[in-house]
């Protein structure tokens, strides 16, 4: 038996299975346990990331009938004096989807056993979770898995995901924020699967990437996914030029001259960071495979996507090649540096040697992360010249990039706590008539490992935004000490790029964007 192995009775040779930290979350959403809606729901599909998990070849049980033990792997949930065996649907070296016995609501712990040894016990929540949805590319976030084709405001959509309780009554579905009818929900038998139909309602918004969440009876609200919503001209209207980039791929490149101003007030210090730098990536994407980065899965005007998973230090490397973080993709090479000029102002931008390749430097003012008082400010109102030699997959090209008047956040010293069951307003001046302003929200946990945030597009021209409750509610409420890692902020993002071109590439894209944000306290 796995738990006797456990209690040290028992022991083999093979190597020892472990389960990664963090790595049990709803096989759908893939929300952390660490996040309000993290826990699993008895009959819901789970995942089990770790090693030595299962075989080398990935081993699939029938659909119609999961089996306790596959691939000579079994898992085992213990909770109080009790031990479930879960019944297994895939196994692999790396991982194991299972479905979650009944369990009372609660804490518990995950064991994988295989060849007489046992992995160390990991901690999960049962019961109280949120549904989640499956969408393309399987990382929780994206185009909603089996959905093809746009829909229609009033017609039918039938989304798939797992974790409904049984006989679950109350279940709603939002459609860029706006209630749809559910007519009906559907168990798959036995792989712990639901489909949900709902038709769309006459208030959605058209768009090609209107976002979906399922909210149960229990207020636990889930990941979300994207639907394309079609009227007459079709789903393009609305969607911005970083969107059309990502979604028609090929080899693009993005350079980002970017004004920083954070507010972080940490331990009952309040520090202010004015940092302005460059960022330039040059990515080969996947035209539409659900592989998109975050960024690039812009919503509808007036409504709001999530993203929730585990937070790591690569996280933070990640971000220092912004450019990069928002396109994905493969990096390609444009040589060792790039110059920048503005006035009398020249400044080389950098290869990066860790986390996402790509180019980045601080420009001026006061460098997040860094003791240092900093230097003056490097952006003005002008015309910026980027130039490079190229290198083996990009060849030279000049880009002009513009940069305009800087956009003020007005209520920001007001936003010092948020409350995630009330929702957020905030309100700003000085964005383009025509700009793209986008408000996001997140936070990171470091005790848990787990990550939540929202990014909401404004309408066009409003100068203000409220972020409802339910973008809110799988933030979590943790501020690492010293670290400004629960914050609030607004991009400003150009409506039109300056395009530039080079060998190698499909599309090139400079733009100069505003980050007004601060840290607060999510409650």
């Amino acid at each position: 038996m796995c738990a006797a192995v456990v209690a040290g009775l028992g022991w083999g040779g093979g190597p020892r299975p472990a389960i990664r930290r963090g790595g049990v979350f709803n096989a759908a959403s893939r929300m952390p346990e660490g996040l309000a809606a993290g826990a699993i729901e008895p009959g819901a599909q789970f995942v089990i990331r770790g090693r030595a998990l299962g075989p080398e070849g990935a081993v699939a049980a029938p659909e119609e009938r999961p089996d306790a033990e596959l691939g000579g792997t079994a898992v085992e949930i213990i909770q109080g004096g009790r031990t479930r065996r879960a019944a297994l649907v895939r196994v692999a070296r790396d991982r194991v989807v299972a479905v979650m016995p009944e369990a009372a609501p609660g804490e518990a712990s995950v064991v994988v056993c295989r060849e007489g040894q046992a992995s160390a016990a990991e901690k999960i929540r049962v019961g109280g979770g949120a549904f989640g949805i499956f969408a393309v590319g399987g990382k929780g976030w994206g185009a909603a898995e089996g959905v093809t084709g746009p829909a229609r405001r009033g017609g039918v959509v039938v989304m798939r995901g797992t974790g409904l309780g049984a006989g679950e009554m109350g279940l709603r579905v939002l459609v860029g924020g706006v209630a749809a009818r559910v007519e009906g929900v559907e168990t798959v038998c036995c792989s712990g699967v639901e489909r949900i139909r709902f038709r769309v309602p006459r208030k959605a918004p058209v768009a090609c990437q209107v976002p979906v969440q399922v909210v149960r009876a229990n207020g636990a609200v889930s990941n979300t996914v994207t639907i394309a919503l079609a009227g007459h001209g079709g789903c393009g209207g609305q969607e911005p030029w970083l969107t059309g980039a990502a979604k028609e791929g090929g080899a693009v490149g993005l350079a980002l001259l970017m004004r920083l101003r954070l507010e972080s007030a940490v331990g009952g210090k309040k520090t202010e960071y004015d940092e302005d730098s460059a960022s330039v990536a040059f990515r080969r994407l996947t035209a539409r495979t659900g592989e998109e980065a975050p960024f690039s899965l812009l919503p509808a005007e007036g409504t709001c996507v999530t993203v929730a998973g585990p937070f790591t230090a690569a996280t933070l490397l990640a971000l220092r090649s912004f450019s990069g973080a928002v396109l994905g993709g493969q990096a390609l090479d444009a040589g060792p540096g790039i110059e920048l000029e503005g006035g009398a102002d020249r400044v080389v931008v950098e290869r990066t040697h860790r986390g996402e390749p790509g180019y980045s430097a601080v420009l001026g003012g006061r460098p997040l992360f860094r003791r240092d008082t900093g230097k003056v400010l490097f952006l003005r109102p002008g015309i910026y010249r980027m130039t490079a030699a190229g290198g083996s997959d990009v060849g030279a090209f000049e880009a002009r990039i513009p940069a305009g008047p800087e956009m003020v956040w007005e209520n920001r010293e007001e936003l010092d706590r948020v409350d995630r069951k009330a929702g957020v307003l905030v309100r700003w001046r000085g964005a383009g008539k025509k700009d793209m302003v986008l408000v996001v929200a997140g936070s990171a946990d470091i005790a848990s490992g787990a990550a939540g945030a929202c990014i909401c597009r404004a309408r066009v021209g409003a100068g203000w935004f409220f972020v409802p409750a339910y973008a809110l509610s799988n933030i979590p409420d943790a501020m690492a000490a010293g670290l400004p890692l629960s914050v609030l902020g607004l991009f400003d993002v150009p409506a039109k790029p300056a395009g530039f071109a080079a060998r190698g590439l499909d599309g090139g894209y400079g733009v100069t964007v505003t980050l007004a944000a601060r840290t607060v306290e999510f409650h």
